[in-house]
């Protein structure tokens, strides 16, 4: 499968955001006395003689949490462009969330998708859905313009 990651954003790494928070000492991080904050594995982060501010400790304290859920929310909201064969796209078509939403910009014109909990597709201004395979057998780029949650 190919997938694509389009948007005005390009310069925002996630990769190597993600990367830094992975590698950061696992969290959650907790408050404790005087407004320091200590990781699982014992390490301070504290206002330090105006080095750093209680607010300045508390935002280090809660990026470690905060930015994991941030770069999945970024992920699962930038429009990406699902192509390959047909048996490739059904797969990855099957494999997103309920409330999905895709485009398929066939020849004649562009329709809009989106999944429900019976794991079909309703286009728009159709009133029967679709498998993921009929929508892959269109060979052309799809993108999911946004992954659903699943419930």
């Amino acid at each position: 499968m190919s997938t694509t990651t389009t948007g005005a954003d390009t310069a925002l790494d996630l990769d190597a955001i993600e990367a830094r928070a992975d590698a950061a000492t696992v969290g959650p991080w907790t408050l404790i006395g005087g407004g320091e904050y200590v990781t699982g594995a014992g390490l301070l982060v504290a206002p330090d003689d105006g080095g750093v501010s209680s607010d300045d400790a508390e935002f280090i304290a809660h990026a470690r949490t905060d930015v994991p859920v941030l770069v999945a929310e970024v992920r699962r909201l930038r429009p990406r462009v699902i192509s390959g064969d047909v048996g490739v796209v059904t797969a990855a078509l099957d494999g997103l969330p309920v409330g999905s939403i895709i485009t398929c910009d066939d020849v004649l014109l562009l329709l809009t998708y989106q999944k429900t909990a019976h794991g079909l597709w309703y286009a728009t201004g159709t009133s029967r859905p679709f498998p993921s395979t009929h929508i892959a057998r269109h060979q052309v780029p799809i993108t999911v313009l946004r992954e659903g949650t699943g419930a």
